[in-house]
């Protein structure tokens, strides 16, 4: 199995293009991480359960004076705890998988740690909130330098 694909939810109907990622990049030969439970179209495929999603809250200025004078919101956890860092490497050398598609920048964070040591690729489809918003973000910004490769 060279393929995981790696995302927060798979059944949300505005996930859409998540599950195309499944079904046509490697259809039938992917492995799934994921924290809620999949859709029964992919029971058959070899997945590995996060915890649920853990959040920070941010606020930042608006640069426009046209509409509220902030931002706020919320944005995932960073890292994984070394006991998930542990499952996930287990999981894609379980599989031979050579890549690992993370479906948002959150999600590419939270694995990029647990693949760092090991040959897997990681790819991270920014799309959304996790490449506009969260980059104002300081925490946010200082972590994806962080996890680029060097």
């Amino acid at each position: 199995m060279d393929l995981v694909v790696a995302a927060r939810d798979f059944s949300t109907p505005s996930q859409t293009f998540v599950r195309q990622h499944v079904d046509l990049l490697r259809p039938g030969d992917t492995g799934l991480i994921t924290s809620t439970p999949l859709p029964e179209e992919y029971s058959h495929l070899p997945r590995l359960l996060l915890p649920p999603r853990q959040e920070s809250s941010f606020s930042f200025p608006r640069q426009s004076s046209s509409r509220a004078s902030s931002i706020r919101g919320t944005f995932p956890a960073q890292k994984l705890k070394s006991s998930g860092v542990e499952k996930v490497r287990s999981f894609v050398q379980e599989l031979g998988a050579r890549s690992v598609l993370a479906e948002f920048g959150d999600v590419g964070l939270l694995l990029s740690n647990a693949l760092a040591k090991t040959r897997v690729r990681l790819f991270v489809h920014f799309h959304g909130v996790d490449g506009s918003a969260w980059l104002r973000v300081p925490r946010y910004r200082l972590a994806l330098g962080q996890a680029m490769p060097k």
